[in-house]
């Protein structure tokens, strides 16, 4: 039996040298998913079992198909068609894992079809009658600790985030920071200390208009770390954005559904705004002009599953948005979201005078709020006092070692 992700995961000279052992004439220039795509065929003309593993996304029509995780949910030659049959006898729905084994195109088919499904969020698929909905499920008051680090953490940056801004699990937590500031970094930081203090996360980064340096970078970071890892670079266009950024949050709610807790990392609820501006028609109805009250509903809809469920698992949201002076596009986009947060970041700029023992977050405006913050009562008082006396330092004096970290 051969997986059609151990395939995708081959070099490309190991494949094309499998291709030319296997009698396969590969073309030149073509993809490595087409590459796969010609061996994929060749085994299914062998009538060799091959078996694919990805993540359902149900088109309007009512057919789907299985996109690849290593390819950002985006389409590509080795996408598996899943009929609206399957689709309805089963109740499959976007974001579900899927897993099963394929066939060849019949007819006047083009895609490679799953004969049937095996497992469903690793699990029977008759399973799911038993599974309660994400949107049946009842939100709670969030009660149990999220830890941004562990105490002995060596990262100034995360510890800081400790103390200033606790949070829980199902919190919605965001980020404020400027425009070029390396927000990825953080992000991928985060992902690594979770990874390391909670090993049962389910823990998805989604980072859009990035640039695709970056991206390779925090893949890179993560590589060891079982994070799902979704990206669009500047260039893509808004509607893919869009989709993989749907796709993913249907994903995570996937994982709540089935009692487990998980975390999505965003970077940025700003820019998933502008994409979904630039990819739909204008409603008539303006927050102010440039800004349509519709584009910025699909971040809203993001931010708000955060949830702690009454019937179990927990979706905690960290994204980031871009700071803007009033009145500016960026502004009004950070104003929506003020009053829907848990936890906020705001990242102080210090120019060049940065280090790792400067702290990076206003003392004041860095903060859970107090029906949310899991800080004993007793230690409040005495945080209180010490966020006064670092805001009336200059940004550059103020040390993460007045912190006591």
């Amino acid at each position: 039996m051969t997986s059609l992700t151990d395939l995708l995961h081959q070099p490309r000279e190991q494949l094309l040298a499998q291709a030319e052992e296997r009698g396969v004439a590969i073309r030149p220039h073509l993809q490595q998913d087409e590459v796969v795509a010609e061996l994929i065929t060749d085994y299914l003309k062998r009538e060799e079992r091959v078996t694919t593993d990805g993540v359902l996304t149900v088109l309007p029509d009512g057919f789907g198909f299985v996109r690849m995780l290593s390819y950002s949910f985006t389409a590509t030659a080795i996408d598996a068609y899943v009929s609206p049959n399957q689709i309805r006898s089963l109740n499959l729905q976007t974001g579900h894992r899927i897993c099963g084994p394929l066939r060849a195109p019949r007819g006047s088919e083009r895609f490679f079809a799953l004969s049937h499904i095996d497992l469903v969020q690793d699990t029977k698929p008759e399973d799911l009658r038993d599974v309660t909905v994400f949107e049946a499920r009842t939100p709670i008051v969030a009660t149990r600790a999220l830890s941004w680090c562990a105490e002995d953490s060596k990262d100034q940056t995360l510890r800081s985030l400790q103390a200033l801004a606790p949070i829980r699990y199902g919190h919605r937590v965001l980020l404020h920071a400027p425009s070029q500031w390396p927000r990825t970094s953080i992000l991928t930081r985060t992902a690594r200390s979770l990874r390391h203090q909670h090993p049962e996360l389910n823990i998805t980064i989604c980072a859009i208009d990035q640039r695709p340096e970056d991206i390779s970078s925090m893949r890179a970071a993560l590589s060891d770390h079982r994070c799902d890892i979704v990206t669009a670079a500047f260039a893509a266009p808004p509607e893919q954005m869009v989709s993989i950024t749907e796709l993913a949050l249907q994903h995570t709610k996937r994982h709540v559904e089935h009692g487990q807790d998980a975390v999505l990392l965003i970077d940025s609820l700003t820019a998933l705004t502008r994409a979904r501006s630039r990819s739909s028609a204008p409603s008539g109805a303006w927050i102010q002009p440039g800004l349509d009250a519709h584009a910025i509903l699909k971040a809203k809809q993001l931010f708000a599953q955060a949830r702690l469920c009454a019937e179990g698992g927990s979706l905690t949201i960290l994204a980031t948005i871009d700071q803007g002076e009033p009145g500016t596009i960026n502004g009004a986009i950070e104003r929506e979201f003020a009053t829907y947060t848990n936890s906020d970041i705001v990242v102080t700029d210090l120019g060049d005078r940065e280090d790792e023992h400067t702290l990076l977050f206003d003392p004041i405006s860095t903060r859970t709020r107090p029906e949310d913050d899991p800080t004993p009562s007793a230690d409040r008082g005495k945080l209180q006092r010490l966020r006064r006396d670092l805001a009336a330092l200059p940004a550059q004096q103020r040390a993460t070692d007045r912190l006591g970290i």
